[in-house]
């Protein structure tokens, strides 16, 4: 198991028992003159319409990106049908300006026409959020940390931008280092980022030797000896590196050890693999809210998915959703399916065919993760290479520019079932990338649900969310030889916040969330307060002045602590966040 998701998932817990006990803000009389009539009732919104999000990038017959299309130029079918597109835009990364459109084109009818903002490109460079995150649980490997380490290195001394900033996350929870654009501390960073990734590998069997496909389809095929081979090759290297060839029934010992062999292994890597998509997961949803152009560069050796589709295409949509392209950097750099001297010195005669296969099976299979996770999102996969960097660049380069295509479900029942997307464009000659299709949830997200997750990706962003201004200041005292008292005091700017209009009233629920942390990021204490608004013209003006303050106590013992204070609104589920180091005494 993974130590570091373990401690953050405690403090998600934690948060998720604190939101339920719906602890209630006092207002002031003013904003509580229509009293509900059951106490106990909630504020409810409709959800909106299932959205699917496709990221298109088109490229001409040498390479380059094409930046005049229209959404005239576009269609979008789901399983053979046809799709009005609802929304249209095109996004911009790179510091070259984009060729000057051919000319304005009507909107089709029933489909939108592109705003003169989006018909007028900006001719500078737009700053980014680069997100580096490094695959250190599924194929933690020391020496290809050093060659990522460099290219990130060069990256951050030669391309970033004056208004970039940039993130450094372990896939394992080891590190975590806040978006920053200050180039000198990030790179201090990048070294004690090395330090703090994990280098222990995961078990692997070396008798036989499998690969992790092999394992997973041993585990799951246990009486499948001779249709593809892996139970064979696997019994036959067992035969010889434990010498069972003369022993009485040996065969049925080596397919016994075989199959414990592959269970453990697929065991172990089937927990890594779930755990470091998760944190993925986790962690595109904590940029959601954050206003800007964001990417992740995602570092790693590959894994394979074939019993995870969905835990991956949930990874996708969550990407997707917070308008998040992932881009995968192959830490492999180049290698070769041939079986290396010590899995030679284990095979029978005429098998090394038979290992080769299952070798460059297992690579094709982590070659398809990285590949769906960048294609699926409008981003790049580079691999095969020993130069990382030019990776780096090339990412940065291919990405200038990219279209953002929405469209409505057509059915939104949670059935699990996988739907096909095209995307066609009437211009000749042009080659565009796009998500295959998408597999529909299995079960229906709630209102209730949502708000909860919602609080925790702000909680655990790497940087403070931005939609609604937020601060707050502290004091204390002593209570006895151990123990302080600390005073926070919250305060929210409403005007970002929009309330729903309802027989002459205001209306809305606003969530407060403040949480104490140690200095290793445990969690210490924490409260919510919920207020639900219902306003007269009168208080609502005042409350726009006014803005919501709101006092907070915890005791706690002397020390470093990190306080963050989320708030969320709930009827656009607009977000802001603040996060301050506090030291006591």
């Amino acid at each position: 198991m993974i130590a570091g998701p373990r401690v953050r998932l405690l403090g998600a817990a934690v948060i998720g028992l604190l939101l339920s006990l719906g602890v209630v803000l006092p207002l002031e009389q003013s904003a509580r003159q229509k009293p509900s009539k059951n106490n106990n009732e909630q504020l409810t919104y409709k959800l909106p319409v299932d959205v699917i999000v496709v990221n298109a990038s088109v490229v001409d017959k040498k390479g380059n990106p094409v930046t005049d299309l229209t959404v005239n130029d576009f269609r979008i079918f789901e399983d053979g049908k046809e799709q009005p597109i609802q929304t249209f835009s095109l996004e911009s990364y790179g510091a070259r300006s984009p060729s000057p459109p051919a000319g304005p084109k009507p909107a089709a009818e029933g489909k939108p026409a592109l705003s003169e903002q989006q018909a007028e490109k900006a001719d500078y460079t737009q700053s980014r959020y680069i997100s580096i995150v490094v695959d250190d649980v599924t194929s933690p490997a020391e020496d290809h940390y050093v060659s990522m380490i460099e290219a990130v290195t060069k990256f951050i001394q030669r391309d970033m931008g004056p208004g970039d900033k940039v993130a450094l996350t372990a896939g394992s929870g080891h590190a975590q280092y806040p978006f920053t654009g200050d180039k000198e501390l990030l790179l201090t960073q990048v070294g004690a980022f090395a330090r703090m990734l994990s280098v222990i590998r995961p078990p692997r069997s070396t008798c036989p030797v499998l690969t992790d496909l092999q394992a997973q389809r041993i585990s799951e095929h246990p009486d499948d000896l001779d249709t593809r081979g892996d139970l064979r090759l696997a019994m036959e290297e067992t035969m010889n590196c434990l010498s069972l060839r003369d022993v009485p029934q040996g065969d049925r010992l080596a397919v016994n050890h075989s199959l414990a062999m592959a269970r453990a292994q697929w065991s172990e890597t089937d927990v890594r693999i779930r755990t470091l998509i998760q944190t993925l997961r986790q962690h595109v949803r904590n940029l959601r809210h954050f206003e800007g152009r964001k990417s992740v560069v995602f570092f790693s050796n590959g894994f394979v998915f074939q019993a995870l589709v969905y835990d991956l295409q949930a990874l996708v949509d969550a990407a997707l959703r917070s308008g998040i392209v992932l881009n995968t950097v192959d830490l492999r750099e180049l290698y070769t399916a041939a079986p290396q001297a010590t899995q030679r010195e284990t095979l029978p005669p005429g098998m090394a065919g038979l290992r080769r296969t299952l070798n460059e099976e297992d690579m094709s299979s982590k070659d398809g993760t990285l590949n769906k996770l960048a294609r699926d999102t409008g981003g790049v996969y580079f691999h095969n290479s020993n130069d990382l960097y030019e990776g780096l660049t090339e990412i940065s380069a291919r990405q200038s520019y990219y279209y953002i295509l929405t469209y409505s479900a057509p059915s939104s029942k949670p059935d699990g079932r996988y739907h096909k997307i095209k995307v066609e464009i009437s211009r000749p000659g042009l080659e565009v990338s796009y998500r295959d299709g998408y597999y529909a949830p299995k079960e229906e997200l709630t209102s209730e649900r949502r708000r909860k997750e919602d609080i925790q990706d702000a909680l655990r962003a790497p940087g403070d969310v931005n939609e609604i201004p937020i601060e707050f200041s502290y004091n204390y005292y002593q209570l006895d030889d151990t123990r302080y008292q600390i005073a926070l005091v919250t305060r929210i700017d409403v005007r970002a916040i929009r309330f729903q209009e309802e027989e002459s009233r205001r209306r809305n629920q606003i969530v407060l969330v403040v949480v104490a942390y140690d200095e290793a990021d445990n969690y210490v204490d924490g409260l919510v307060k919920t207020v639900d608004f219902n306003l007269t013209p009168a208080s609502y003006s005042e409350l726009l002045k006014q803005g919501i303050a709101s006092k907070v106590s915890f005791q706690l013992a002397a020390g470093r602590y990190k306080i963050k204070a989320v708030v969320r609104e709930g009827m656009q589920s607009k977000m802001g966040s603040v996060n301050r180091t506090v030291a006591i005494p």
